[in-house]
């Protein structure tokens, strides 16, 4: 086990948002995580508090997302027993990720109650012909990113979300970028 001195881990923990809740602490999002079209990367966490969740905000790094996708949405999800189950969505907006350098803060089309203890993953989903955004991240090896508990899946092939309430198909496989997601009142 690695040590990290007390100093360090208040400083995290002093860091961390006072509304809402992160994937991970913000000063970890320093790399990048590219998606290629009907990719989408999941970062996962165990909830520190219990809340009502409205929206998310994911954040474009060094690429943006070229002016014609088919689909652009943020999504939420809930792992229990190896199984991530959609909770929450954004609508489809073309718009999102249009810009590199950018927060991007979207309403979910129906909030969810985040419960502490339990695991959530966040990424988003782009369909497209052309350029995908690239997102603020942090990296990992692959084999590490997908030991229970998976902190980083990516699911490929993707059209679309499935409904709320319906199991991503497959396990997802360990992903060692993982993006910078924030769940919001």
């Amino acid at each position: 086990m690695s040590y990290m001195p007390s100093a360090v881990i208040a400083n995290l923990l002093a860091n961390q948002l006072t509304v809402g809740e992160e994937v991970m602490p913000r000063e970890f999002a320093v790399g990048t995580s590219s998606s290629p079209s009907g990719f989408m990367r999941v970062t996962f966490w165990t909830a520190r508090k219990t809340e009502t969740i409205t929206q998310v905000r994911m954040i474009t790094s060094s690429a943006a997302a070229a002016a014609t996708p088919t689909l652009c949405r943020m999504g939420i999800v809930e792992m229990v027993d190896g199984v991530a189950t959609m909770i929450a969505a954004t609508d489809n907006d073309t718009t999102l990720f249009s810009a590199t350098n950018t927060a991007y803060t979207r309403s979910l089309l129906t909030p969810f109650q985040k419960v502490a203890g339990r695991r959530y993953g966040g990424g988003a989903l782009v369909v497209s012909a052309t350029t995908t955004p690239v997102f603020s991240a942090n990296t990992i090896s692959n084999p590490e990113a997908g030991m229970e508990p998976a902190i980083s899946l990516v699911w490929t092939g993707l059209a679309d979300f499935p409904a709320n309430g319906v199991a991503l198909t497959g396990p997802g496989i360990a992903n060692g970028a993982r993006p910078y997601v924030a769940v919001l009142p």
